[in-house]
């Protein structure tokens, strides 16, 4: 007779698997690797890992802004903070299973989907 655990393991979506792993890679860089290496071909690591990958690019952009003094920092610290706001509203969204889109720099597609 067959568990219905495992039945139940057995038909999980990549949505349920990888959930946790798409909301640790908008907070640490390292999980957007581990999620391309876990599995390519699925649509939902790669929309989370391009919108990861925006949002670094959004803090390197920022980073390097506040290279410039007082107008640099001003512009570069208000990026900063949105781009904060974006990584927990990012997180939030995808425990809740849904396929957030960055405001602003999600639209791009570096990571094309499969």
């Amino acid at each position: 007779m067959e568990n219905s655990y495992t039945t139940n393991e057995n038909k999980r979506t990549d949505v349920e698997k990888y959930r946790y792993l798409a909301a640790l890679s908008y907070v640490c860089p390292i999980g957007i690797f581990l999620m391309l290496m876990l599995d390519k071909d699925s649509n939902y690591i790669r929309h989370h890992a391009n919108q990861a990958v925006c949002l670094v690019l959004w803090f390197a952009v920022c980073g390097l802004a506040m290279i410039i003094p007082l107008l640099g920092w001003i512009a570069g610290g208000i990026g900063m903070v949105a781009g904060v706001v974006f990584a927990i509203i990012a997180v939030v969204r995808t425990l809740k299973r849904e396929y957030y889109q960055i405001p602003v720099i999600g639209k791009y597609r570096i990571i094309p989907e499969a």
